[in-house]
């Protein structure tokens, strides 16, 4: 039965998500991953975010789930498209900003 009440739970997260103009959304398992992690400490060791203070720990920590929530089961998540309208504007020599950022707040 809980497989079946864990099932219908997801499949309303991500209608309900979408619905609410998510444009993607995945369910995984909350479970720590390896493969993140070593990534996130090449990246560190490579000085990619050179400006920020992540080391070896930080990425353990970011990596595992149960680091924030030690019951979690599972991660919901959401791609939320930025939906900004490109500006008409085009003025030669003044460079380009990415269109996450046209808006007055990306974050």
């Amino acid at each position: 039965m809980a497989s079946t009440d864990s099932h219908v739970i997801k499949e309303r997260a991500i209608r309900t998500a979408l619905s609410l103009g998510a444009g993607a959304v995945r369910v995984v398992p909350a479970s720590a991953d390896p493969q993140t992690r070593g990534r996130m400490q090449a990246a560190f060791g490579r000085g990619d975010l050179g400006t920020w203070d992540y080391d070896a720990e930080y990425a353990r920590r970011a990596s595992d789930p149960s680091e924030l929530l030690h019951d979690a089961r599972s991660v919901v998540c959401l791609a939320l498209p930025y939906a900004t309208p490109e500006s008409k504007r085009r003025t030669p020599l003044r460079g380009r900003v990415s269109n996450y950022a046209w808006s007055s707040d990306y974050h």
